[in-house]
């Protein structure tokens, strides 16, 4: 019990994080960008020596995703079981692999009495000991009374990743799925978004596939990804190891496709637009700081940042 309070106490207040991923660390391809239809997808690269992780002992060298464990059975996920139902916001996961698991916030989880999406990002230990993971219900009216079998879904778009890190409530989950049910010309009594998202990723397979032919003919110095479509910027994503973003790639891309409205246009934020997000999110650790309690979050693991996602207006 004394877990789940300090989750809740954790998951209902914003967090300010030092910064660890700056400029210093980090440079901006402005002259490789990969563009797709819609979609402008702007490399960030570890500068030379600069990859946090192979510096800093007290950050996993390897690691597993959600994706990963769940489909190896690697991990066991249940829900909390409370006065006779179960919490919705919390998750159990337990790490029977060899390997920290890296869940990152936003990933998608259908299956017990609710689909879920995850509110945070954690790495999961291995061992015994059980693990509470915050969540959001990802559909509105569905409550099973026997749960079903736990399976991973992919990555959320950033418009619902963001109400998730930013505003931290379950009403504007369910707000922003249904304007996106409502968007797509789509009516369910359960707002399930999961089947929303399946249809999306069927329809846009042929973005995927174009990035990822990108990604296979540049070298993997990739600390992350930022995106923009029409005059917007849809939002920038890193982490702090090669690893950790080689591990996310393909949930990353996905996340920033579904991100794409019929009302987009093709990439037209200029570089000066472009270069204004970034110098406010990665110009030193104070203005970093500043942007993120309003557009984005940072995550840490032993004081270290790990993670870190920041979304345009």
């Amino acid at each position: 019990m004394k877990k789940i309070i300090t989750l809740i106490l954790f998951f209902n207040v914003v967090i300010a994080a030092t910064a660890q991923l700056t400029y210093h660390e980090l440079k901006v391809e402005y002259d490789s960008v990969w563009t797709f239809k819609k979609l402008q997808i702007i490399p960030i690269k570890f500068k030379p020596e600069n990859n946090l992780q192979q510096s800093n002992a007290t950050v996993p060298a390897e690691i597993i995703s959600l994706k990963e464990a769940m489909h190896s059975g690697k991990i066991v996920v249940k829900e909390v079981l409370f006065n006779h139902g179960a919490d919705v916001n919390v998750l159990v996961i337990k790490n029977n692999s060899k390997q920290h698991v890296l869940i990152i916030d936003g990933e998608l989880i259908s299956g017990g009495k609710q689909d879920r999406i995850v509110a945070e990002t954690i790495l999961i230990p291995p061992g015994k000991e059980e693990n509470y993971v915050a969540v959001f219900c990802a559909e509105k009216g569905r409550w099973d009374n026997k749960a079903k079998a736990f399976v991973y879904e992919g990555m959320a778009d950033a418009g619902l990743r963001k109400k998730v890190d930013i505003l931290h409530r379950q009403t504007e989950v369910w707000k922003e799925i249904e304007q996106q049910f409502s968007a797509n010309n789509k009516k369910a009594e359960t707002w399930p978004y999961i089947q929303l998202h399946k249809q999306m990723q069927a329809e846009d397979s042929a973005y995927l596939q174009y990035f990822i032919d990108q990604y296979k003919l540049t070298d993997s110095s990739f600390a992350g990804f930022a995106a923009v479509t029409g005059n917007r910027i849809i939002g920038c994503e890193v982490f702090a190891s090669l690893t950790y973003t080689q591990h996310f790639f393909k949930e990353i891309i996905i996340g920033y496709i579904h991100s794409l409205t019929k009302t987009d246009e093709a990439p037209s934020v200029t570089r000066k637009d472009c270069e204004h997000f970034f110098d406010e999110l990665f110009a030193n650790e104070s203005s970093q700081k500043q942007f993120l309690a309003t557009h984005g979050k940072a995550d840490k693991f032993n004081g270290k940042v790990i993670h870190l996602i920041a979304y345009g207006e």
